[in-house]
């Protein structure tokens, strides 16, 4: 059987939410971008990669995903994160 790429779950996006309004507060609190933020940057990006390659079920891989299609979804983290931070900027 062929393995398909699966788009990320409804479950996975909202903890990628949870953990960049945490990183919003975080700066907000800081009042600017910290060594702090910049850890915490990091973990929001290896958790999401993490939760999205390990299969919710504990059983066989999940479905194959091409590298453009993993650099895709990065970079439009990467966008939600710059345009977090500047509305928080704004602030």
């Amino acid at each position: 059987m062929d393995k398909k790429w699966t788009a990320p779950s409804r479950k996975w996006l909202a903890a990628r939410v949870t953990e960049l309004t945490a990183l919003a507060v975080l700066i907000a609190n800081a009042g600017a971008w910290t060594k702090e933020a910049t850890i915490a940057a990091i973990g929001v990006v290896s958790a999401g990669a993490i939760a999205y390659l390990l299969p919710n079920d504990g059983e066989g891989e999940r479905g194959q995903a091409n590298a453009i299609t993993l650099l895709i979804y990065v970079i439009v983290a990467i966008i939600l994160l710059v345009v977090l931070l500047k509305v928080v900027d704004r602030l």
